[in-house]
């Protein structure tokens, strides 16, 4: 379909023509801009990723087609006029409608109420800031109502999850981090009516390691930061079940703690790679890494016994222990490449300890950005349905990020399902 308008302030004429990925725009003369332009370097963009675009407005009364779309971080917009010699307002008006159909392949509901959940705290205490200046104003332009609340404390995010109107909201959204997430997802699932509303979680990433986010993250991103992907992700993805797991902490006192768990549990060089760089979040992911070469150097190793049906080890030294359901730790690290966002498993690497293991360490750890740290002998890697790990004494674990202590660890897939938002339909 293609129709012809006027630019309202220069009235330089264009056609608007849809193709495949992209609302494509044209000069009248025929010619189009060189696709060798930087895209978005004119005042009026060659084209428009459907994507990026958020809305698209019909004027009849003063024949004024509009369009919002993201760019980074800013909402941009090309104001268009028509004829009705050249195009009738109905034609006009079908013109739009495609292509609201295209931009929201999964349907644009004329009514979206978004809770939202920001912990203060993420992103270097720039969270507050990036909600009002940067999601805000893309959540209204798609015409979304918006209600928020700030967590003062740990623990708060449960607490409200467990008392939200659900019947009055078609999404809660976290601006967090997975600690956040971990919460609320927590106070959801334990609602005695969350099975009958069925509201979707989706996150605004700004956290360090982001799990779920980056495991939900297009390859295809155009000029999107992580964090406006993010808000096109909640604005039209299609609302999807994700298995979540059970878990059992219990302590050698015989205390016992009972949780759902979204994206990991580990063990070993990955929980102290997480848990002991705290103290270095100000670098972001990258003390993840700091964390890990700094573990492999000093050789240190793990006691633990795992319990896994059809699994026998010959020793209880362990390097490395993690499971879960997303595919990715953070960004850059592929930990769970063959994981499924509903496929009844959980996926588990295992990586036994070996004296003077450092190269071969270093070797699984450069390949983990891809998902090829599988295929290293050293590594086992299995899909389960559950599993224990025991502890001779209190031993530190992490868990979808968040520290805790135990004895023993019992997980496996739980009969609950979450729902998220996705513009995929799987974890990349």
């Amino acid at each position: 379909m293609e129709i012809s308008v006027e630019e309202l302030n220069s009235g330089e004429k264009y056609r608007l023509k849809f193709e495949k990925k992209s609302l494509q725009i044209f000069l009248s003369d025929l010619s189009v801009f060189s696709v060798f332009e930087q895209y978005y370097q004119l005042d009026i963009p060659s084209y428009i990723p459907y994507l990026d675009i958020i809305n698209a407005v019909v004027d009849t009364v003063n024949h004024i087609l509009q369009i919002k779309y993201v760019f980074k971080k800013t909402i941009e917009s090309c104001t268009f006029s028509f004829d009705n010699e050249c195009e009738t307002k109905e034609e006009i008006e079908l013109f739009c409608n495609n292509l609201l159909d295209k931009v929201y392949e999964n349907g644009k509901s004329e009514s979206k109420s978004i809770y939202v959940i920001i912990n203060p705290y993420s992103g270097n205490k720039k969270a507050e800031s990036v909600f009002k200046y940067e999601v805000l104003p893309i959540l209204e332009a798609g015409d979304c109502t918006v209600d928020f609340i700030m967590t003062k404390k740990a623990g708060d995010g449960q607490i409200i999850a467990r008392n939200i109107p659900l019947q009055y909201y078609d999404k809660i959204m976290c601006v967090s981090g997975d600690g956040l997430l971990h919460e609320v997802a927590n106070g959801l699932l334990g609602r005695e009516d969350y099975i009958k509303w069925k509201t979707p979680l989706c996150v605004i990433p700004l956290g360090t390691g982001n799990a779920l986010a980056n495991s939900l993250m297009s390859k295809e991103l155009y000029n999107h930061t992580t964090v406006s992907y993010a808000i096109m992700n909640a604005l039209k993805g299609r609302k999807l079940q994700m298995d979540v797991m059970d878990v059992k902490l219990e302590k050698k006192n015989g205390d016992v703690k009972k949780m759902f768990s979204l994206s990991s549990q580990t063990y070993g060089l990955i929980a102290d790679a997480d848990i002991g760089t705290n103290y270095l979040r100000y670098f972001s992911s990258f003390r993840f890494t700091l964390g890990a070469l700094w573990n492999i150097i000093s050789n240190k190793k793990y006691v633990a016994v795992i319990d896994i049906e059809n699994y026998n080890m010959d020793q209880t030294e362990i390097k490395v222990f993690s499971a879960g359901k997303t595919t990715r730790l953070d960004a850059n690290t592929i930990i769970n490449p063959k994981a499924k966002m509903s496929d009844g498993f959980i996926d588990i690497n295992i990586i036994p300890f070996k004296n003077h293991g450092s190269f071969d360490y270093s070797k699984i750890f450069l390949e983990v950005s891809t998902g090829n740290h599988i295929w290293h002998p050293l590594c086992v890697y299995k899909k389960v349905k559950e599993y224990a790990l025991y502890f001779e004494d209190n031993s530190l674990v992490s868990i979808d990020g968040e520290e805790y202590s135990c004895s023993s660890m019992k997980v496996s897939v739980a009969s609950q399902k979450l729902y998220i938002m996705s513009i995929e339909n799987e974890f990349t």
